[in-house]
């Protein structure tokens, strides 16, 4: 099973680097977000990792995860 990361971050730099590390991995594939999705994608008991240095973001995230499961 091929498990699709989706890489969201304002630096290219770092878009491309993290897209390279999981370009070595065979069970991973990098995949860009679109800009628009036609509507908000459902989860389905899926692990989440998200990183960042702000707690509010990190809480906006949160929040966003659980209201859309």
């Amino acid at each position: 099973m091929t498990i699709a990361v989706f890489i969201a971050d304002d630096h290219a730099i770092l878009r491309e680097g993290l897209a390279h590390l999981l370009a070595a991995q065979p069970d991973l594939r990098a995949e860009q977000p679109q800009a628009e999705a036609p509507s908000m994608p459902r989860g389905h008991g899926e692990t989440v990792l998200v990183v960042d240095d702000e707690d509010s973001v990190l809480q906006l995230v949160q929040k966003t995860l659980e209201k859309f499961g």
